[in-house]
């Protein structure tokens, strides 16, 4: 079980590994030098890593717990990868299956990598 743990909830769910990825961007920055008509692009920084994961949470208790999270920071805690602290930048789902089970995608970004 992998989970989403903040101050005032924690979100316990299996982390659907087909459904995971990992993404860092470059950040280019263009500044205007005062007085010229010339201008600095800086490319020397870089984003910060988002982790977008899959994930199957038991029943619809458990999704609204993860809607509570929206917004917060956190540990997170995935089966076979490092604990990170994150904040849950987004979740979103299709209907739920007919076991009451939900499959959702969550949007984390990492804050101590």
């Amino acid at each position: 079980m992998s989970t989403f743990a903040t101050s005032s909830v924690t979100v316990t769910f299996t982390a659907d590994g087909s459904n995971m990825s990992e993404k860092r961007e470059a950040r280019a920055q263009v500044q205007d030098i005062p007085g010229a008509d010339a201008f600095y692009v800086d490319l020397a920084g870089r984003g910060p890593l988002t982790l977008t994961v899959g994930m199957v949470l038991a029943n619809s208790t458990a999704w609204g717990q993860a809607n509570v999270a929206v917004g917060q920071q956190g540990t997170l805690a995935i089966d076979g990868l490092d604990t990170h602290q994150a904040v849950l930048m987004s979740v979103n789902r299709p209907a739920p299956m007919p076991d009451g089970q939900t499959k959702a995608t969550a949007d984390f970004l990492i804050t101590d990598a």
